[in-house]
């Protein structure tokens, strides 16, 4: 199950596809292995049948509810047999509902015991930092102005919905520098908490290479290994196509097999030093540590580069063949 929040029309006025698209080609690529049904909510009834006319050529097997989000969320995961695994995603313009509704799609499973019980789900949130500065700012306001005042207080708890408490009115009144991005983190725990998430993980996005973040993706997910692994490998790829996007044109003067090498150096040195105080150490677990700054930009491929070198130098057993998602390196 595919549970798209704020589908839109599936492409853009210049034939690029949206997630709507995209997600319909990504299920008909698993079409021999996977029957995935594509829900996609919109509020627009203009917007839903131009959705609805892009979807129909697809191939895929779709519905489309009509509705404001916290109206159709209910509908939407009745839609969602108990044995269905389910991604959620949400991408509004904006910020997101509140994180209570939220909270209510990672339900269509629960963890007991450290053991999921139900079908996986995992759920990516994207978080706008000039939706926060935008709404975070009337709590600060000087506006006297008698309507504005009026509907201040409405505004600020409605925030308080989204962000899960009124915990983010300090950070914002203290003026720190990164309070947006502050908020932010405290948003991404307490929504990972109200799921029972078993793990998560940020991604901040930004118009150019290096500039300053316009909005965060959050996966949220119950395979504490798997599900951060995989995501891991695709945030690689996807930094790696934005740099080459951004840097067209001109000369990189730190080009690709460089960055590699040096990605390979700093695992293979941040795996020397975690076995310091280690027998082993188990990849997926430690993904932190692992990867440490390379992190979203590194991957599997460069991680077995160094776990190879490491090998070959007599410092561990593993000979980094094989899948390293759940493998154990140990020290010699």
């Amino acid at each position: 199950m595919y549970l798209d929040g704020y589908a839109g029309q599936g492409a853009y006025g210049d034939g690029q596809p949206g997630s709507p698209i995209l997600a319909a080609r990504t299920a008909g690529s698993l079409a021999q292995v996977r029957n995935v049904l594509g829900i996609y909510i919109e509020k627009n009834k203009g917007t839903a049948e131009l959705l609805a006319e892009n979807l129909a050529i697809t191939g895929h097997n779709y519905q489309i509810l009509r509705g404001e989000l916290e109206e159709c969320l209910a509908e939407a995961l009745l839609l969602v047999q108990e044995d269905d695994p389910l991604f959620a995603f949400f991408d509004p313009f904006g910020l997101p509902i509140s994180m209570g509704l939220i909270a209510k799609v990672m339900g269509h499973s629960c963890m007991r015991g450290g053991y999921r019980e139900g079908p996986p789900t995992e759920v990516l949130v994207t978080l706008s930092y000039p939706g926060l500065r935008r709404n975070a700012g009337h709590l600060t306001s000087f506006s006297t102005n008698a309507r504005y005042v009026k509907g201040r207080n409405t505004r600020l708890e409605s925030l308080d919905k989204i962000l899960g408490g009124a915990w983010w009115r300090s950070i914002w009144e203290g003026g720190s520098a990164d309070r947006v991005a502050l908020i932010a983190s405290g948003y991404t725990e307490r929504l990972a908490e109200r799921m029972n998430a078993r793990g998560w993980y940020r991604v901040r996005v930004s118009r150019r290479w290096d500039g300053p973040t316009v909005y965060e993706l959050l996966f949220f997910t119950q395979y504490p290994q798997e599900g951060i692994w995989y995501f891991n490998e695709c945030v690689s790829l996807a930094v790696e196509s934005f740099r080459a996007f951004c840097s067209r044109g001109q000369l990189d003067l730190d080009p690709v097999a460089v960055r590699e090498q040096r990605w390979t150096s700093i695992i293979k040195s941040n795996i020397q030093k975690t076995l310091v105080n280690r027998v082993g150490i188990h990849l997926a677990k430690s993904m932190g540590l692992v990867y440490g700054a390379t992190l979203g930009y590194a991957r599997e491929k460069h991680l077995r580069a160094a776990i190879k070198q490491l090998y070959q130098s007599g410092s561990i057993k593993h000979d980094g063949k094989g899948p390293l998602v759940n493998a154990y390196v140990e020290r010699t």
